[in-house]
C-alpha cells in the first residue's frame, strides 16, 4: 500500500515573470515562503502586491515587500512557520531597480516558486 503525504501549502511556480505583474492567487492567501533564482547577470528585485493583478500598475503601485536577488543567485525561504497575508491576492512582478517606480524588466526571467496557503 503506497503512503500520500499532504502538503501543508500550496505552489505557484513561474518562469515568465516580468515588469508587469502576474496573479501568483485569486484570493486571498498567506505567502509563507519562496525559491527565486535570478538568471540575470545583474541584481533584480522581485515585488510582492496585495491585490489582483489587474489592478496593479508597476512603478505606480506601492508593493507590499520587496526582494532583492543578487545576480545569477538565489533566495530561499521555506520556513512556513511565520507567514505574510494578502487579504484580496497576491500578484508579482520582477524589475531591475529597487525603487517602488522602478519598471524595466529584466534581460533574463527569473524563475520563482512561491509557497503559500
Amino acid at each position: 500500500m503506497a503512503t500520500s503525504y499532504l502538503v501543508p501549502y500550496q505552489t505557484f511556480r513561474s518562469t515568465a515573470v516580468t515588469n508587469a505583474a502576474t496573479a501568483a492567487t485569486a484570493g486571498k492567501c498567506t505567502l509563507i515562503g519562496w525559491n527565486i533564482v535570478n538568471l540575470h547577470s545583474a541584481a533584480i528585485f522581485v515585488k510582492f502586491y496585495n491585490l489582483a493583478a489587474a489592478s496593479v500598475v508597476v512603478g505606480t503601485t506601492t508593493p507590499t515587500d520587496t526582494i532583492q536577488i543578487g545576480a545569477n543567485g538565489t533566495a530561499l525561504l521555506r520556513d512556513g512557520s511565520i507567514g505574510e497575508h494578502y487579504g484580496t491576492a497576491l500578484s508579482v512582478a520582477a524589475v531591475t531597480e529597487g525603487a517602488d517606480s522602478g519598471t524595466t524588466a529584466p534581460a533574463t526571467l527569473p524563475i520563482i516558486k512561491l509557497f503559500y496557503d
